[in-house]
Parts: structure tokens; sequence; C-alpha cells
């Protein structure tokens, strides 16, 4: 009685080789030099940063505003930038 709880498998249902890495080195190698990719296509980056302006948190507002991009990239999602914008790194 009262033994250790029973552990889920965090990956039951998903077909196997499902979170597999397509390299599947050292971290440190693959990040060893920049990737300058965009993950989303030009139509998608223009319907962020007009969501951005309607939820009025860029620069479009003429309020300045202090933003924290968790999600940066080299590829700006803003139309109008924010007073200040702070990427992660």
């Amino acid at each position: 009685m009262g033994g250790a709880p029973e552990r889920r498998d965090p990956y039951a249902g998903f077909p196997a080789g499902f979170f597999a890495r397509a390299d599947e080195g050292p971290d440190g190698r693959f990040y060893a030099l920049p990737r300058l990719v965009t993950h989303i296509d030009d139509a998608a980056v223009t319907a962020v940063g007009h969501l951005y302006a309607e939820l009025g948190i860029d620069g479009s507002a003429g309020r300045p505003r202090r933003v924290l991009d968790l999600m940066s990239s080299w590829v700006s999602h803003f139309c109008v930038p924010p007073a200040e914008l702070v990427c992660s790194a």
C-alpha cells in the first residue's frame, strides 16, 4: 500500500519518432552559427503586425510603449516599432 505513484508516459499516443530531431548532435554545435531563418511567410508577418497595431502594442497609437518580445527574430513583426523593444537572446 502507498507505493510510488504510477508514472504516465508523456509521449503515449504519439507515433514512434514523432519527437525525433533531424540533427541529434549536441545543441551547442547546432547553435554555434547564427541561423537567420524566418519561420512564417510574409503574409503571416504582416498579419501579426496588424494584430499588434490593433492591440495597441506597437508605436502606431502615439503612446510610448516598452515591449518585451520573447519570440524575437531578425525579422520584425511590427509595422510601426514601439518606442522601446527588448528582445530575448
